[in-house]
């Protein structure tokens, strides 16, 4: 058996980290791949019976990869936070990919014919839930980098089992994967305060994707919930640009539904059945070359979007977790605690 991974090209580190690997660009990939097959077979004389391709690309990579690839013959991805279970190419390869943050696994059973070469493969889809039972070696380990993860917190300054706040009875912030990129939420409009609250301005926009909870945030809010929410603790940046340049950006954010790049936003309205975005505060069409906009924003929405050609970085402030932190503990009490008597 032969595991081969391939996954975005976003991952490059620090920009002032020296280059340590090649990156090959996701439009390439497929080729890629069909040369690389042909490295390791031609030139390293690896020889294997089955070839799994184990993948963290969208979907119509995935497909592209299969299409030019007949030689694979399962793909197992991720990436999108929803479950798809397609065939695709000209031999009907599998492709499968489980729900997002452990919601769900795919549980393969593999059976292979030597002398035919056939292949069968038995898959189920199962809900991850206390029904199943912790293997205790596995258990162990991932607790390990759970510790590990929280120390490297507290190490950053955060307190994870701290207190934050208590959100209202019946109310929640919902970081569900398949609503924040699609609409605005509160959590959305929440984090779009807080970043406006820390650099003095009145719009925000950011990529959706930058939450990565997938879930719903209720009742008692711990430092720990709101490091689930935004891991990455990237700083925020303040931007300026001219209206019609936002309009286009704008634009193409709401085009990516049910994608990382989605927006969240705040400080603006989209008139819908007009196709125009206007300023909230006054109501003005932002696009207009004569409109000068400064906004809050998150550096991997700058450099993933025409932003980093079309405007200019002016500032950079506290993280965005930090941020979210002191809004939700300054807007929202704490449980009040009964004294012993």
């Amino acid at each position: 058996i032969l595991l081969i991974g391939l996954t975005i090209d976003d991952n490059l580190g620090p920009s002032s980290a020296p280059a340590y690997v090649h990156i090959t660009s996701q439009r390439t990939l497929p080729h890629f791949t069909t040369q690389y097959i042909k490295h390791l077979r031609d030139e390293l004389k690896l020889q294997w019976d089955i070839l799994i391709a184990l993948t963290h690309l969208n979907l119509q990579n995935d497909i592209d990869i299969i299409e030019q690839n007949p030689d694979i013959h399962v793909l197992l991805g991720g990436h999108e936070h929803e479950n798809y279970y397609l065939k695709r190419g000209s031999k009907y390869t599998p492709i499968y990919k489980a729900d997002g943050n452990a919601f769900s696994v795919f549980i393969h059973r593999f059976a292979y014919q030597p002398t035919t070469k056939q292949l069968l493969i038995y898959s189920k889809l199962a809900q991850v839930s206390e029904k199943f039972s912790e293997e205790p070696h596995t258990a162990e380990i991932a607790d390990y980098y759970y510790q590990a993860g929280l120390q490297a917190y507290r190490d950053q300054g955060y307190i994870p089992e701290r207190e934050v706040c208590t959100l209202p009875s019946g109310f929640n912030l919902d970081g569900r994967s398949a609503i924040i990129r699609s609409q605005q939420t509160y959590l959305t409009r929440a984090l779009c305060y807080s970043m406006m609250a820390v650099t003095n301005t009145t719009i925000c926009v950011f990529n959706a994707g930058a939450i990565r909870i997938d879930d719903q945030l209720t009742g008692t809010i711990t430092q720990y919930d709101i490091l689930r929410c935004l891991p990455f603790a990237a700083n925020l940046i303040t931007i300026h640009i001219n209206g019609t340049a936002l309009n286009r950006v704008l634009n193409r954010g709401l085009m990516n539904i049910n994608n990382g790049m989605f927006i969240s936003y705040a400080g603006l309205e989209y008139d819908a059945s007009a196709e125009k975005w206007y300023l909230q505060s006054n109501h003005q069409l932002v696009d207009d070359e004569n409109l000068q906009i400064t906004f809050v924003s998150i550096p991997y929405f700058f450099h993933s979007t025409d932003l980093k050609h079309s405007s200019t970085h002016l500032g950079t402030y506290t993280p965005i977790t930090r941020a979210f932190i002191d809004y939700l503990g300054k807007t929202y009490k704490k449980t009040r605690r009964r004294s012993s008597s």
